[in-house]
C-alpha cells in the first residue's frame, strides 16, 4: 500500500491552474498540512476493520417525512417588476463568463 504525499511542485502547479497567487512560504504550509492529512488517511487505512459490522448510519435517528404541500408562489409579474432588465419573461444578468 503506497503511502499518499504532495510535492510543492504539485501545489504549486494547482495553485496555478486555479489562478491563486500564493509565495514559497505558503506552498511549504499547504504541502505540510495536505501531507498531514495524507498521513492520517494512510493511519486509518492501517486499521483492521474485519471483524467490525457494518452500518448504515451510526445515528438511530429516523427521518421524519411531511406531505408535499403546495403553495401559491410569487407572480411572475411582481418578480420581473423588481428586475432590472426582462427579455421574454426571464431576468436578464450581464455576461460573466467569456467563451475564449
Amino acid at each position: 500500500m503506497k503511502n499518499l504525499s504532495i510535492s510543492k511542485e504539485e501545489i504549486a502547479h494547482t495553485a496555478n491552474l486555479a489562478r491563486l497567487d500564493i509565495n514559497d512560504k505558503e506552498i511549504e504550509k499547504y504541502a505540510a498540512e495536505i501531507n498531514d492529512i495524507f498521513g492520517i488517511i494512510d493511519a486509518l487505512k492501517k486499521i483492521d476493520t474485519d471483524k467490525i459490522t457494518e452500518k448504515s448510519h451510526i445515528s438511530t435517528t429516523t427521518n421524519r417525512f411531511r406531505e408535499d404541500i403546495i403553495n401559491p408562489s410569487q407572480k411572475i409579474e411582481d418578480t420581473l417588476r423588481n428586475a432590472p432588465d426582462v427579455e421574454n419573461n426571464f431576468i436578464k444578468m450581464p455576461k460573466i463568463i467569456d467563451s475564449e
